[in-house]
């Protein structure tokens, strides 16, 4: 299949495993129940995104970019190429994509994992449009410049790290600067893990 920014058509994947496509086929028939218009965010993105299920809600950096990487598995390019263009907004609106949008509030203290260049590598194929690509890698760039390699987060090693020094309209249970920091990491605090 060619790709192409006006389709949306799912591809059919088959592997040797029966129950990797039942997986899988159920991942994809489960995509159109977390599809979220982003104009109900507290900063309202251009297109839609996929929430990641259970009580949530919002728009979240990396998790969205995983959900890219399905997306374009299947064919899925429009969907993709919008949660890129609410990444690339994110961008643009706060100089790099907060944690989290969701209705109450944007979580301006903390990222996550930089993953912004890999989604755009993702989606380019069936984008094609040297304007967007170029807006994008902007975007990329002001990123990485203007957040990873910046203070807090470089260190006088010359290298980044995850830190959130004030919390800023993000909570986080425990509210520690340490807790914080595995926030914009990625990971999630559990009780099971203390």
């Amino acid at each position: 299949m060619t790709p192409s920014a006006e389709t949306d058509r799912v591809a059919r994947l088959w592997s040797p495993e029966p129950q990797i496509d039942a997986a899988f086929a159920a991942a994809v028939a489960h995509w159109p129940h977390l599809v979220r218009s982003g104009r109900g965010l507290a900063f309202p993105l251009p297109g839609r995104y996929i929430a990641p299920g259970g009580f949530f809600d919002w728009f979240f950096y990396w998790d969205s970019c995983f959900a890219v990487l399905g997306l374009t598995v299947c064919g899925r390019w429009r969907l993709a190429r919008e949660i890129v263009d609410g990444l690339v907004a994110s961008v643009e609106e706060f100089g790099f994509v907060p944690n989290y949008n969701s209705q109450d509030g944007v979580c301006r203290s903390r990222s996550q994992p930089p993953l912004l260049t890999s989604a755009i590598r993702e989606v380019w194929p069936a984008i094609a449009e040297r304007s967007w690509l170029e807006r994008a890698v902007s975007a990329a760039a002001v990123e990485y410049t203007g957040y990873w390699m910046a203070e807090p987060h470089l260190t006088g090693l010359g290298l980044s790290r995850y830190v959130d020094p004030t919390g800023e309209g993000c909570s986080t249970v425990p509210d520690t600067p340490h807790h914080r920091a595995l926030a914009e990491s990625g990971w999630d605090n559990t009780t099971r893990f203390g």
